[in-house]
């Protein structure tokens, strides 16, 4: 969710070229600018209140069932603000894009940032009020490690807590987000330098050179942003890579991602090789058995070896592309007034964005479907010495204590939703139903096939109206 908050927060900076429409009034009010940061500071304080007693309560009760409203509440008041900055960069008499940038200029990627500023800070500020509340949950883990014997670390400071969520969190988009702005504004600004037609062809391929270079150094940022090291040598790093080249997945790595043991959680960063690194958390390899190890890797390694990535870019960019274009048809098809044209810009641009976001998660989840049903059918196949054709009873088993321990050592309820992924009770369920079925027959490969299939089909009807334009274009005396 965070991700999605942070690029949403950007796509309301550049709104107005996205539009092609500018908003900005010659009668500015003073309450207009201030408006997302009274908003926020309000909502915050609300939300700090809050916190504090349930912080008392679970301190009076002995559970952490407060933590659990606590985080409700800190989703509902984020997304508040995210839509107050929509509203504020959308309604005229507010245009607090355009004031921004008259204030201070048109600055490369510095005026976006500012416009974003109240969904980064909000982000901030309830990572601090909530930490006292992670903080006795995470000693109720060290409760238990001690009686297990697993490694401690030292705790962090509220500060550094804080410092670690946006680190691990908000720097995973905000990194790439940043850098394509300012290439992209960057580029711009030749023309202004040296007579250049803006509309060349090789602009534009600067543009995309420019995004390609950011796609592929992201993930080597983030290796060091995150503070990673080479696993050593031993029979640990030999299960790993060996899982990986069964199912031929280049990888840098693997590496030790140092979180001071406050994450369970593995990730295979980047969608090409050498510029694809695989990433385990220091509490993972210390807490989770070698067995539950393989499952979290095999799921990860499903990831990649599935394109989930690529084709979760494809089908999102498809339907937000068809979307735009089924407003635009049916603009056209009504006769509406050119009047409306700017209501129909913004409408447009609303509808795509949240069909967007409804259909990454929707395929989000399923991915993860996907993933989980892989790793069981990999560790079938491992238990068995490859002679398994069916999930087995173990490898289901395996897969399910898997999800629960990751679930349990980050301190999440199993029935806890989220959008990306859904819960971990109904991904345990849908790895049950597995049982007995033929490895290379599983309902959700084949509903993930089917997924891929209509997103292919849409983003080659999304392009058609594109291609068309172009070939007129060329052909037409």
């Amino acid at each position: 969710m965070v991700q999605v908050l942070v690029i949403l927060a950007f796509f309301a900076a550049r709104m107005q070229d996205v539009l092609g429409t500018t908003t900005h009034t010659a009668t500015p009010s003073w309450w207009g600018p201030s408006l997302p940061f009274l908003t926020l500071l309000i909502m915050w304080l609300a939300f700090h209140a809050f916190t504090r007693h349930a912080g008392a309560a679970i301190d009076r009760s002995g559970t952490l069932a407060p933590l659990g409203r606590a985080h409700a509440l800190m989703a509902t008041v984020r997304i508040s603000v995210l839509l107050v900055l929509f509203a504020c960069v959308l309604w005229p008499a507010m245009d607090w894009a355009g004031r921004v940038r008259s204030t201070m200029g048109d600055v490369v990627l510095l005026d976006e940032v500012v416009i974003a500023s109240p969904v980064l800070l909000m982000l901030v500020l309830t990572w601090w009020s909530i930490e006292p509340l992670e903080r006795r949950m995470h000693e109720a883990t060290i409760f238990r490690s001690l009686a297990s014997g697993a490694t401690l670390h030292q705790p962090e400071s509220r500060p550094q807590w804080v410092w670690t969520q946006v680190r691990h969190q908000v720097l995973l988009v905000l990194v790439p987000i940043c850098l394509v702005l300012a290439w992209s504004e960057a580029i711009d600004l030749l023309p202004r330098w040296f007579a250049i037609d803006p509309a060349s062809w090789w602009m534009e391929l600067l543009h995309l050179a420019g995004i390609a270079l950011v796609l592929f150094l992201t993930p080597l940022l983030l290796r060091f942003i995150w503070s990673t090291q080479q696993l050593g040598d031993g029979a640990l790093r030999d299960q790993i890579l060996a899982t990986c080249r069964t199912y031929r997945v280049r990888v840098v790595g693997p590496l030790v991602w140092r979180t001071r043991g406050s994450l369970i959680n593995a990730a295979i960063l980047g969608v090409f090789f050498p510029f694809r690194y695989l990433l385990l958390t220091d509490a993972l390899l210390e807490r989770l058995p070698r067995d539950q190890l393989e499952v979290v890797l095999a799921h990860e390694v499903a990831h990649v070896r599935r394109r989930h990535m690529i084709w979760t870019a494809v089908a999102v960019f498809a339907t937000v592309t068809g979307t735009a274009l089924l407003v635009a048809l049916a603009y056209q098809l009504l006769r509406l007034p050119t009047v409306l044209e700017p209501a129909v810009s913004l409408a447009a641009a609303i509808a795509s964005v949240a069909v967007g976001f409804t259909v990454f998660g929707f395929i989000s989840r399923r991915f993860e479907w996907d993933a989980d049903a892989f790793a069981a059918a990999h560790l079938a196949r491992v238990t068995s010495d490859g002679s398994a054709t069916v999930i087995t009873d173990a490898a289901v088993a395996s897969t399910v204590a898997t999800l629960q321990s990751v679930a349990d050592l980050n301190g999440m309820p199993t029935g806890r939703f989220s959008f990306r992924h859904g819960s971990i009770a109904d991904r345990q369920k849908r790895v049950m139903q597995l049982l007995g079925l033929s490895i290379d027959r599983l309902p959700i490969a084949r509903q993930v096939a089917w997924i891929k299939l209509v997103a292919l089909a849409l983003l080659v009807l999304s392009l058609l109206p594109l291609i068309a334009g172009l070939w007129l274009e060329r052909n037409t005396p």
